[in-house]
């Protein structure tokens, strides 16, 4: 894959990332206050998400976790060798909604533990209030970007 079909895939990953609990919010943890995509500089940087979570700052505003979005693991090595202390979410163009909201809560509760040292992310027992039935849900990053070729 190549040039703007790879350029295409990555920005739909980071899309897919930044909105995965807009169509179930119930599903976000109550310490994730939003989840947004990057500013221009931001982007600069090496984000591609931004999300604030309850630990507060030495100043007393909310942690912001900054995530780097990939669709293979290749570019994700190069990144992480490159950018360590940015973590980073891959997405798979087979990944679907449910799937990439999994990978990140994984990925946002290791880095919520480096934040708040009392956190241990494998007591914590969130569960999604309750299934809302939606069409979208098992649709795939991959399966997206075949419609909209269509």
């Amino acid at each position: 894959m190549r040039g703007r079909e790879a350029q295409i895939l990555g920005e739909t990953a980071e899309l897919l990332a930044s909105l995965c609990f807009e169509a179930c919010p119930y599903r976000m943890p109550f310490w994730v206050k939003s989840i947004r995509r990057a500013t221009h500089e931001e982007d600069h940087q090496g984000v591609d998400l931004v999300v604030e979570v309850d630990a507060k700052d030495p100043s007393g505003y909310y942690s912001h976790v900054k995530i780097q979005v990939k669709s293979g693991w290749k570019r994700a090595k190069v990144f992480q060798r490159d950018h360590p202390d940015i973590p980073v979410l891959v997405i798979h163009p087979e990944d679907s909604e449910e799937y990439v909201r999994v990978k990140l809560l994984a990925l946002l509760r290791q880095e919520r533990a480096k934040l708040l040292p009392e956190y241990d992310p494998k007591q914590e027992k969130t569960k999604p209030l309750r299934p809302v039935p939606r069409t979208t849900l098992g649709v795939s990053l991959g399966d997206r970007l075949r419609f909209g070729k269509a």
